[in-house]
């Protein structure tokens, strides 16, 4: 809603395969394992909802001072809205991060790699600066150095209409040989952006030959009902972060990415300029930061 900023982040990381099966029984045991040689690498994607609390507008602290509201009262609000969507998302099996967890994911998402915190080891200072973070000037990649040890890191972004960015782009990213990050939040466009991003895909869609008039003539029919109120054009931004300890093979696997989206029609864009502006709207308060 209008009070909450609302955020997915997927989580795709390589796991260890087991070289040998734990399968007793022989010949069970031996075709276990010769399935399991077919396969070089195993990849595990975790999904995070991430609820955050906007700041006020003049509008409602005016409301809020009349009405003796507090910050208590914000927290109590979002708890609320927390148990609601778990209750609407219950064949998930949500399970919400608290203390531990709930540090060892921020700490995790700054320090460009997974790590497990306990309260009161450390000052939470100590958990954000375990690695330093490097933006290099004009480059599209920015650098975790964790005690010498390096690992970079590029963001690409697609800035689209949800129905464009569906489940099948999301399940074809999961093909790649790539671990990856992707950050996916929603927002309503006014009615003068609205019309010029449909038109900016109208003219990209009239250059596509193969592509089907009657979806051309409904494109062009959206922007009347934008322009006179009946629907509201929501955009969708996805922020794919990917890492590798080389920037050579970080070029090679933004390629693999560029090259199946580019495939769906669809505009990514390798951050250079906004590549710092990424990596910190992912943080609660630092949402303005979102530019695409």
């Amino acid at each position: 809603g209008d009070a909450y900023y609302f955020s997915v982040h997927s989580i795709r990381k390589k796991k260890a395969l087991n070289e040998v099966s734990n399968i007793k029984e022989p010949t069970i045991r031996i075709i276990s394992n010769k399935w399991s040689e077919q396969f070089k690498n195993s990849y595990e994607t975790k999904h995070y909802l991430v609820i955050t609390t906007k700041e006020k507008t003049l509008v409602s602290k005016s409301i809020a001072k009349q009405q003796n509201s507090s910050d208590v009262d914000k927290l109590e609000e979002l708890e609320q809205k927390v148990r609601d969507l778990m209750n609407k998302l219950h064949e998930y099996n949500l399970e919400l991060l608290e203390k531990n967890d709930l540090i060892s994911y921020w700490a995790s998402a700054i320090n460009g790699r997974n790590i497990k915190v306990e309260i009161g080891d450390y000052l939470f200072d100590d958990y954000i600066t375990d690695t330093n973070i490097f933006f290099p000037e004009k480059k599209n990649y920015m650098v975790f150095d964790h005690n010498g040890k390096k690992q970079y890191s590029a963001y690409l972004s697609i800035k689209s209409f949800p129905k464009d960015t569906s489940n099948k782009l999301f399940t074809e990213l999961q093909k790649l040989n790539v671990e990856f990050n992707i950050y996916q939040y929603y927002y309503a466009e006014d009615v003068a952006t609205s019309i010029k991003l449909n038109t900016e895909k109208i003219n990209r869609l009239s250059k596509v030959s193969r592509f089907n008039q009657t979806v051309l003539l409904e494109a062009e029919a959206l922007n009347n009902r934008l322009d006179d109120g009946e629907i509201v054009l929501m955009t969708q931004v996805w922020n794919i972060q990917i890492f590798s300890n080389s920037i050579e093979e970080l070029n090679q696997k933004s390629s693999q990415i560029q090259a199946l989206v580019d495939r769906r029609n669809l505009l990514l864009l390798r951050e250079t300029t906004n590549l710092e502006a990424c990596f910190w709207s992912r943080f609660p308060t630092y949402e303005y930061l979102r530019v695409r």
